[in-house]
């Protein structure tokens, strides 16, 4: 109960700091990073609802409100995530992943990431494991599951 203690405090002091650096980040920014504070609250709670449903720090309708509030801000901050990845100038290399590709074109970027990682044509690496065991035969005497536990 202790590390649980301590992990809940250290996630509401996080949150705090967080929440203090909002109110003097610039104007422009306060609105999207309120938001994600928000999320990264609620997420908080709702990652750790069975400490906070156990010892009564919320009721399991308010630990409903909680997980609907999860939802709402994701979907908020989803629609400024790359102006927020770009924030942290890491290049498309570094972050491997189509969704935040500089020039915007996700779809496109992605769609030619899984053709990439998908050649057609060669055979896949695992397709003689799988032959294999799929050809294979099985001895009639052979069991086909442990049948000692069923005769108990």
């Amino acid at each position: 109960a202790r590390l649980a203690a301590a992990k809940i405090h250290s996630f509401g002091y996080i949150f705090r700091r967080f929440a203090q650096a909002v109110k003097s980040a610039p104007e422009g920014l306060r609105a999207i990073l309120t938001k994600v504070c928000f999320l990264y609250g609620f997420y908080s709670i709702e990652q750790n609802a069975g400490f906070f449903l156990q010892y009564r720090y919320f009721t399991p309708s308010q630990m409903d409100f909680v997980r609907a509030q999860v939802n709402v801000f994701c979907r908020e901050v989803r629609q400024e995530y790359i102006p927020l990845i770009d924030a942290f100038n890491y290049s498309d290399y570094m972050i491997n992943s189509p969704l935040g590709v500089y020039d915007g074109n996700v779809y496109e970027k992605y769609f030619d990431q899984v053709k990439r990682q998908n050649p057609v044509g060669g055979e896949h690496p695992y397709l003689p494991l799988i032959q294999s065991l799929l050809r294979r035969e099985i001895e009639d005497d052979e069991p086909l599951e442990d049948d000692e536990e069923d005769e108990e």
